[in-house]
C-alpha cells in the first residue's frame, strides 16, 4: 500500500509545483516608465497616461501583473482569473487570462528592457463590449 502512495504523492507534488511556479518573463527587473492607452474596440482611443512602476524579480512569474492596464490605479489581481502560460518566441508574447466576467488576450513584443502589448478584454455578457488597451514600457533604472 505504501509503495502505491509514494509515487502518487510524488506526481501530485510535481504537478502542484508546476502550477505555482511559471517561467519568469524575460524582462530585467527595475523601474519602468509605462504609457497606457485605453479605448473601446472600433472606437476612439483614450488619452495616453504615463506612470512609473517598479517591477521586481518575484513578479516576473505573473504576466497579468506586468502587462496590466490597472497599473495606473495600483494593480489588484482578479481572483477569478486563470492566467494561461505565456507563449514567448522571437520577442513575441501571447497569453490568455480567463476571468469570470471577461476573457483577456494579451499580444505584443517583449525584450529585456522594454515591452509593447495590446490587451483585448472581451466581456462574457451577451453583446459584451471589447475594451482594447495598449501598454508600452521601458526600463529607466533601478527601483528605489
Amino acid at each position: 500500500m505504501k509503495k502505491q502512495l509514494i509515487p502518487v504523492s510524488a506526481v501530485l507534488m510535481s504537478l502542484l509545483s508546476l502550477a505555482v511556479h511559471a517561467d519568469p518573463l524575460p524582462i530585467v527587473p527595475g523601474k519602468y516608465e509605462v504609457v497606457t492607452t485605453a479605448g473601446v474596440l472600433n472606437g476612439k482611443p483614450g488619452e495616453p497616461k504615463k506612470t512609473t512602476r517598479c517591477l521586481r524579480a518575484a513578479e516576473m512569474s505573473n504576466p497579468d501583473y506586468v502587462f496590466n492596464a490597472r497599473v495606473i490605479n495600483a494593480y489588484k489581481p482578479d481572483a477569478t482569473c486563470k492566467v494561461g502560460e505565456p507563449e514567448i518566441k522571437d520577442g513575441k508574447l501571447k497569453y490568455v487570462s480567463d476571468c469570470q466576467v471577461e476573457k483577456v488576450t494579451v499580444e505584443g513584443s517583449v525584450s529585456e528592457t522594454a515591452y509593447a502589448v495590446t490587451r483585448t478584454a472581451k466581456s462574457k455578457a451577451s453583446g459584451g463590449v471589447s475594451l482594447v488597451s495598449t501598454l508600452e514600457g521601458k526600463r529607466i533604472g533601478e527601483c528605489q
